[in-house]
């Protein structure tokens, strides 16, 4: 039986642009502080603050755009398990309507912290207990999965047993 289950960040409908402008507001903010700091205190002690416009902020805007494209791309809103199979998709991958990857197995299901973390193929994903509506029934399915592909390994492994 398939099961979904969508983050509380999950941005829906919303167009890539729009999500990505509302998450960049933040990184430019604390990206651009330093640059209007620096440019104050040379101000203000004399110097010419154009070399830290001129240069500064641009950087910024390019550290603050990389930090938004990586957080988008990290944070995962989407999983789901069919038939002991995994998958997931991330807010950008929401967002730009990427189609669903194929399912994997499920390695591995733990908890770090309030955090549960899954291993799906090669991949290591960490769901935040408070952006997870549904947590602990996540995790009962996610840990069966688990069990069965735990299970279906063991049985490959062990030798056929023969009764003489």
């Amino acid at each position: 039986m398939p099961h979904e289950f969508r983050s509380d960040r999950h941005p829906g409908d919303v167009p890539a642009a729009i999500l990505f402008g509302q998450a960049l507001a933040v990184p430019v903010g604390v990206c651009a502080l330093p640059v209007m700091i620096g440019a104050l205190v040379t101000m203000l002690d004399g110097g010419r603050p154009l070399p830290f416009l001129l240069y500064g902020f641009p950087l910024s805007l390019v550290v603050a755009w990389w930090w938004t494209a990586s957080t988008l791309r990290a944070t995962v809103v989407e999983v789901w398990i069919d038939d002991g199979l995994a998958s997931y998709r991330s807010r950008w991958d929401v967002a730009i309507r990427r189609p669903r990857r194929p399912g994997s197995a499920v390695i591995d299901v733990r908890r770090s912290g309030g955090d549960l973390l899954l291993t799906i193929g090669l991949d290591t994903i960490s769901l935040v207990r408070a952006q997870w509506p549904d947590h602990t029934r996540i995790e009962s399915i996610f840990r069966a999965a688990r069990d069965g592909h735990v299970e279906r390994v063991q049985r490959r492994l062990d030798p056929p047993t023969t009764s003489t």
